[in-house]
């Protein structure tokens, strides 16, 4: 599917949670394993929502992949070792919100060539 241009990630100030992508950092071997690594950090000593936690595959639309994800996300973050996609680039639009109702919406990209 092609990508979509829907996201609803933007630039401004928030004071919801930071949400930063740690690996992959740089394009990643399609088909092969890689280690699927994005942080949660609430500010002001606000805990993350982790129930509140969803992501999206930006292509042809949005395809919701929360589901698939549920077991690798916590507080801190998701953590998915050896997660794999086909070659292209992919757009996750990850949302969560903190314990005061915050959200925050970022994307993490991942090319695989």
């Amino acid at each position: 599917m092609p990508q979509s241009a829907a996201s609803k990630a933007g630039r401004s100030i928030t004071r919801g949670p930071a949400i930063r992508q740690v690996s992959p950092d740089g394009a990643v071997a399609a088909n092969k394993p890689f280690d699927l690594h994005v942080d949660f950090a609430g500010r002001g000593g606000e805990k993350i929502n982790v129930a509140s936690a969803q992501v999206a595959i930006l292509r042809g639309g949005t395809v919701d992949i929360t589901s698939r994800l549920k077991p690798f996300i916590t507080e801190k973050g998701i953590e998915m070792p050896a997660a794999m996609v086909p070659p292209g680039t992919y757009v996750l639009q990850v949302t969560v919100s903190d314990a005061g109702g915050r959200q925050t919406v970022a994307n993490v990209e991942i090319d695989a060539k």
